[in-house]
């Protein structure tokens, strides 16, 4: 869920768009029907090992199929504050609904700040942000926060991004997992030629924690190749490796939980298809993950079928 916050973050940042023009902000929404394998990302096994005793587990904590529908909406407003500075307000939301309300999942956040240009192709910003996080119908984390963000321009064709947070999160009822997160996200966009856009995007994570066993450290990387063909369709292709390791062996399985994530996404588009200035969008993405505790073994599909608008 962090990915695509971030992701939504990134695309209204508009450092690009406002080296070409100005604007005092833009707006995104996209909604889609999900069907996938595994939408709860559960592991497949019948038994799990606890303590050296094998477990059986329900159908209920396996695996299993289910069809949702993803909502992103994100704002962000660009005030003029002088020459060469400006307010930032924020705000992204993005949620995935299912017929068992039980699956449900709702993050919410919004940012404050001012940004100052620097020189013709660059800016900086910091500001204030606050996040919350529903798990069904129950809240799962929240808390306040601080940012800082920076962006620079190499010419037309080259844009870099580099973001810092932290978040104190707390969370109802599991005191154990309340603890401050620091992220440090980079990105770079490149046009190589003019139908073929590359991408690459690293993302590190300390999570501290209450317990040793809720606090991690991880870190992803995902490479981008995006294609305009000349008949109006646009192909996108994303591979991402993350890995994570937690500070401490979880007290049920004592041993210390370390997972490995690849994911594979494949985008479709097409610019000259619209309904009511949305486009719509296909994508199929498949992950995978490895993890020494096997609860947290699991490998998912999904194929995104929805509509997206910048305005």
């Amino acid at each position: 869920m962090f990915r695509a916050l971030l992701a939504a973050l990134l695309l209204l940042a508009l450092p690009a768009e406002a080296r070409e023009a100005p604007r005092h902000g833009q707006s995104f929404l996209r909604f889609a029907l999900v069907p996938e394998t595994n939408p709860v990302r559960r592991t497949t096994a019948e038994t799990i090992d606890i303590a050296g005793l094998p477990f059986t587990l329900s159908e209920d904590a396996r695996a299993k199929s289910g069809t949702g529908l993803r909502l992103t909406f994100g704002h962000v407003a660009l005030p003029p504050l002088g020459p060469r500075s400006r307010a930032r307000l924020a705000f992204v939301a993005d949620g995935r609904f299912f017929e068992d309300r039980a699956l449900n999942e709702v993050t919410v956040r919004a940012e404050a700040g001012v940004e100052f240009a620097l020189g013709r192709e660059g800016r900086m910003g910091a500001g204030l942000l606050a996040q919350g996080r529903w798990l069904g119908d129950r809240p799962y984390s929240s808390g306040p926060g601080v940012y800082l963000t920076w962006a620079q321009g190499f010419g037309p064709d080259t844009l870099a991004e580099a973001r810092a947070e932290m978040l104190w999160l707390s969370h109802p009822g599991a005191a154990w997992a309340d603890g401050r997160r620091t992220t440090l996200a980079f990105a770079l966009r490149h046009r190589a030629g003019p139908r073929l856009v590359l991408g690459a995007e690293a993302v590190f994570t300390r999570q501290q924690a209450a317990a040793a066993s809720e606090a991690m450290r991880g870190a992803s990387l995902a490479l981008s190749a995006d294609y305009a063909f000349a008949g109006g369709l646009d192909l996108g292709v994303t591979v991402s490796r993350g890995s994570s390791r937690r500070d401490g062996p979880a007290g049920l399985f004592g041993r210390t939980r370390e997972d490995d994530l690849t994911a594979v996404s494949l985008r479709f588009s097409h610019r000259a298809v619209q309904v009511k200035g949305f486009q719509p969008v296909l994508e199929v993405t498949r992950e995978r993950q490895s993890s020494t505790i096997a609860l947290h073994d699991y490998a998912t599909t999904r194929v995104s079928m929805g509509f997206a608008r910048r305005f």
